[in-house]
This record gives structure tokens, sequence and C-alpha cells, in this order.
């Protein structure tokens, strides 16, 4: 992105430190902001989802950010907790201009900025592969990022029971299907009927907000637990599924119960 000015506005210094060589490639390479970004203690009620990367997540659902005096993974958590619809937080070093580059100043020397931004949905190490979201251009000096962590609040789930029904959701007002398709789980005497095993499969796909956990029979016997996900929450009254038949097999379900992500304000 080329962002023009037409003055060298002085910007706020930042409170990291700074590389010897004030280079892109120096700041990157910067051994301080790896060590700090890898010691830093994962904060309470919150998943790591991603350890001293060389990136941020530009996307539409930050909520803000705030520059900090210090590398304070605590205190950016707590302004996360302290949002209702904040659902994660990303803290890292960025290499910022030390004023507003423009026509006399076009690659001015480079201060360190501590960044905490707030999103509205989780990240993920995804995030990472896109070449986008590892720094950008302001005239002729390069943005770049280092020690960058991030973390996603742990999941706390809504239940309702649905009994021998399961979720069939409709389309969106778009014409698109929320569901996101269904993980099968074995049943045994070692790994008896959960609904909890579900979360795991959901939250690893990164936009799955709702699943249906139920047991799966065949003529009355049970087959396996089933973990149907879907990028939006239904209510109970969407719980019209009752089986079918396949051949002169019966497929009914029982111990239906949806979970809603309480930790996502999209659901």
């Amino acid at each position: 992105n080329k962002w023009a000015n037409s003055t060298c506005t002085p910007l706020p210094a930042g409170a990291g430190p700074n590389p010897s060589s004030d280079t892109p490639e120096a700041f990157v390479n910067y051994a301080p902001f790896s060590q700090t970004a890898r010691s830093t203690a994962t904060p309470d009620g919150y998943n790591v989802a991603f350890i001293d990367l060389h990136a941020t997540d530009y996307a539409q659902d930050s909520l803000g950010y705030q520059d900090f005096g210090s590398y304070d993974a605590q205190a950016c958590a707590a302004k996360c907790t302290g949002q209702a619809d904040c659902a994660a937080f990303n803290i890292y070093y960025e290499r910022s201009p030390s004023v507003d580059p423009a026509d006399g100043c076009t690659n001015p020397p480079s201060t360190t900025s501590i960044r905490c931004v707030l999103f509205s949905n989780s990240l993920t190490p995804e995030m990472a592969q896109n070449p986008d979201n590892s720094g950008q251009y302001r005239r002729d000096f390069i943005v770049v990022i280092a020690g960058s962590n991030g973390y996603t609040k742990e999941a706390g789930y809504n239940a309702a029971s649905l009994e021998n029904v399961a979720i069939e959701s409709p389309l969106n007002c778009n014409g698109q299907d929320s569901y996101m398709g269904y993980t099968g789980l074995p049943l045994s005497a070692s790994t008896p009927y959960d609904p909890s095993r579900c979360v795991g499969p959901c939250q690893q796909t990164g936009t799955c907000r709702f699943f249906n956990s139920y047991i799966l029979l065949k003529n009355g016997s049970p087959v396996m637990q089933v973990c149907s996900m879907y990028t939006n929450s239904f209510a109970g009254s969407y719980g019209t599924n009752v089986g079918q038949y396949a051949g002169s097999d019966h497929y009914t379900i029982t111990d239906s119960y949806t979970y809603s992500n309480s930790n996502d304000p999209n659901t």
C-alpha cells in the first residue's frame, strides 16, 4: 500500500528497542523481539493462536489498536476481556516511521512501536501465509512486524437439547449454506459419547460458530458420534432432521445437543 502525504509531520515515538541497523531486515531478525515473544506467558482465559510471527492481521474485523509502553500481553488481554465484542488480540513490535513519509522524507528513520490490536473474530496461524499481512509500504519506508503473538479467547458454549432430532439449516439471504460438514467420532467403552469432543473439530476450522452433536443410530444401534458444524447459530426450531431410511436400514438420532460459541459476537 502506497500512502502519500505532503508534509513530514512528526509521529509519536515508539517505546520498543531499536536494532543498531535501521533496516527492515535487521528489524525482523532482531533477537530480543523473538526472545520476548517466546517467553511471554499465555494470559488466563486465552488460547495461543500463534507465537513469534513476522505478521499481523490487517483484516476488516479489527476493533482498533493501542500502542503500549512495554510488550505486555497481560495488559492487552485485559483490553480484550473488557470489550464485549472482542474475541482475540495480537501484540507485536512494528517498525514504524518517525515522521509521516512525504516528498521530503520518503524513507525517514524508524521507531519501534509496541502494538496491541483487538479483533472481533478468532486469529489463526494461516494469516501469516498472506503476504499482505507481513508489512506495507509508506512511500519508500517499509513497515514490518516482529515478535507477533496472537491469542483467542477460550471458547465458552451455550448448550441446548434437541433430544431425537438434528439441525437442518436453511440457506441464508445470499443463498449460501452455513453447513460446513461433519466429523464422525467412534464410540466405544474407552471413548463414550461426549458432546465436548466436538469442540476441537469446530475450533480447528477457524470459522465454525455452532455445532450439533448427536449419536447416529442404525436400526437402533449406535454407529458413531456426529459433530455437524455451521458458520451460524440456529434455534431449536430448526431441529427438523429426524433421520432417514437407506434401503431397509433406518438411521435415527438420539442425545442431540447444540452448542453456540458464547465468545463469538456473530452467533
